[in-house]
């Protein structure tokens, strides 16, 4: 009579726990707070192969050498009942804060069709969920057609050390491949009693679109860059999954 063996036994609960695990990221869509949405075949790819894994382990189960138990298992067991315990999230303030903001390093390349770009004769520019990272590039690589012009953002609230009270960035964050890869990109605002918001809030505000030289930070150089007079500030709450994806 083969003997139940203990050390095939935790490795099948093993697969089946990262299998449970990877479903119930998918289910939730946490997911997206590890990876950029076009990752999502690999991630079933990897589930599907847990799954294949953890049926052929059930035949092992029975596999008559019993040796004794193997401790290291706990360095798959640690991490997996963390990550299924724990309510994923996005990058916490502080790690974000340090990540600094990424300026006029755009490059041109609509995503979307010719009826979806910005129109040049409406007043307001304004930023949706699906054409920040166009319309910033835009903004950024043309601002001299936009000037004068009205423009509507939503974002986080990022001011650097050095900053004056009267200004600071309104920011997203953007995932191109994961979350480690996450970079901090936004436009520079003016507003009275800016000192008043804090680093990470959400706002939406309106403003009008105008351009300075903003000096470099080492080199003393500097650069024409857009940056928005704020009309109205509105402060918003924070969504369910604060990323932006290109």
């Amino acid at each position: 009579m083969k003997k139940f063996n203990l050390n095939e036994c935790i490795w099948f609960f093993i697969l089946w726990g990262f299998a449970f695990y990877i479903g119930k990221l998918i289910y939730s869509e946490s997911i997206f707070y590890f990876v950029h949405p076009k990752m999502l075949g690999y991630i079933y790819f990897s589930l599907w192969a847990f799954i294949a894994l953890g049926m052929v382990q059930f035949r092992r189960l029975y596999k008559e050498r019993v040796q004794r138990l193997k401790w290291g298992y706990l360095f798959f067991i640690v991490p997996l009942v963390l990550g299924i315990v724990m309510n994923p999230q996005e990058l916490g303030a502080e790690i974000n804060s340090k990540k600094g903001i990424t300026l006029n390093s755009f490059e041109i390349r609509w995503r979307q069709s010719d009826d979806d770009q910005q129109p040049e004769h409406v007043d307001l520019y304004r930023f949706t969920e699906l054409n920040y990272y166009d319309a910033l590039s835009e903004l950024y690589l043309n601002y001299d057609k936009y000037m004068g012009r009205e423009i509507e953002i939503y974002g986080q609230v990022y001011r650097e050390i050095d900053q004056n009270n009267d200004e600071f960035y309104i920011t997203r964050l953007m995932i191109s491949c994961c979350a480690v890869d996450s970079q901090r990109v936004g436009v520079l605002c003016y507003c009275n009693h800016g000192d008043q918001l804090q680093n990470g809030q959400w706002v939406k505000i309106k403003g009008v679109i105008n351009a300075k030289k903003i000096l470099g930070k080492y080199d003393g150089g500097g650069e024409i860059m857009p940056y928005i007079l704020i009309l109205s500030l509105e402060e918003m709450d924070e969504p369910k999954n604060g990323y932006l994806y290109w």
